[in-house]
């Protein structure tokens, strides 16, 4: 679901793909005199970037799709979307909506804490390296996940023979 604010799509639209050609700094500049509001020149700013990064986002695993697709508003992808001239990169805009977007592992932090994990930034690393572990399809099952796991907290969890 894209949020507009008010605005018509076809409007935020038009806004996008005249603005889609101009330098950064040019289109906020332009954005301000025209008094467009902060969430579509953040979505026209968006897109300037996506389309300057279209080769590499062509070639770029689920996980990195995801990890970039996710900071940015989903107007700006459906922009990119119909404007970029890469099939690859339309493919990969498609699946992030379809599918890779949805997918999360099965782990939570719930999960984490009952075993003994302080929150804390090793919660996001863990739930994070999960997550591309499915995208990029090296886990295809919960024990897989499991079985990753379990190496991820012996990286983090100090060897207990020691003590």
């Amino acid at each position: 679901r894209i949020q507009t604010d008010g605005y018509s799509l076809s409007l935020a639209m038009a806004y996008l793909s005249w603005m889609i050609e101009l330098p950064a700094k040019e289109a906020e500049a332009a954005a301000k005199r025209l008094r467009i509001p902060g969430w579509l020149t953040k979505a026209i700013l968006a897109v300037i970037q996506l389309c300057q990064e279209q080769e590499t986002l062509s070639t770029a695993s689920p996980g990195e799709i995801v990890d970039n697709f996710d900071q940015r508003p989903h107007l700006a992808l459906v922009a990119c979307y119909h404007l970029s001239a890469k099939p690859e990169l339309q493919k990969k805009i498609r699946a992030y909506f379809e599918t890779w977007q949805h997918i999360r592992p099965q782990t939570t932090g719930h999960d984490l804490r009952a075993r003994g994990i302080p929150p804390g930034p090793d919660y996001r690393r863990i739930l994070n390296q999960l997550r591309w572990a499915w995208l990029n399809g090296k886990v295809k099952t919960p024990a897989e996940e499991n079985v990753l796991l379990e190496t991820l907290l012996d990286e983090i969890t100090p060897d207990k023979s020691l003590i």
